[in-house]
């Protein structure tokens, strides 16, 4: 490696944890208001150690500190089930297979049958 090379990793590794602390740790009001989000929005039930990656983005995305448009992945490592917060409340459709159908006919426009 050359040493143009030492100097810019080491100034990238600076620069990150840089961003590390100002962006790496999440309130936990942020956490339970990004664990809620999650599962009205998506039906992902995540307890708060999984979604604390998920709160920074959303503060990273709010501070327009990352491209809102480009490729973003968030591992959300763990299930809601053994947290002490309750699921929120969601009304649950049943569909008999005509109304199935027929939904996807009108969602996706080609004959479901």
């Amino acid at each position: 490696m050359a040493v143009s090379s030492i100097a810019s990793s080491a100034d990238d590794a600076r620069e990150s944890a840089h961003r590390e602390r100002e962006y790496g740790d999440a309130e936990d009001e942020e956490i339970l208001e990004t664990q809620r989000l999650l599962a009205r929005t998506e039906g992902i039930w995540a307890g708060p150690t999984g979604v604390a990656a998920l709160a920074v983005l959303r503060r990273l995305l709010r501070d327009r500190a990352v491209d809102a448009g480009g490729t973003i992945c968030v591992i959300v490592s763990e299930t809601g089930l053994k947290t002490e917060a309750h699921a929120p409340e969601r009304r649950a459709t049943a569909f008999d297979e005509a109304s199935l159908r027929r939904l996807v006919r009108e969602l996706l426009g080609g004959p479901a049958r």
